[in-house]
């Protein structure tokens, strides 16, 4: 949020609820969670099932920046599998979007 300012939690709390978006934000100062998961980009989607098995992780779709030229829903095809009882068929992807910079002092 330092260096862009649109990226304080408050704005993009704004941003979601305007887009419609039912999600709640969790704001890691530390930087614990990204790294607790080796995640590397945001976004980068970790879905677990029921019992808190890792299902599915990577991109939420095959185009990041044009939502209309979506052709694999990715997280939708895993969720739907899991609603369903059943395992993903796709089970990893590449993420997407922009690299997760680590916080100053953090190593």
């Amino acid at each position: 949020p330092k260096i862009y300012p649109d990226d304080n939690l408050a704005a993009m709390e704004e941003r979601s609820h305007r887009q419609g978006m039912k999600f709640v934000y969790a704001l890691d100062e530390s930087g614990v969670t990204p790294k607790a998961y080796a995640a590397t980009k945001t976004p980068e989607v970790f879905l677990f099932d029921a019992a808190g098995k890792l299902v599915y992780h990577g991109a939420i779709d095959d185009n990041a920046y044009d939502p209309d030229k979506v052709t694999q829903p990715y997280l939708r095809n895993a969720l739907d599998a899991v609603v369903a009882g059943k395992t993903p068929a796709l089970q990893r992807t590449k993420a997407l979007g922009c690299a997760i910079q680590p916080p100053k002092g953090s190593s």
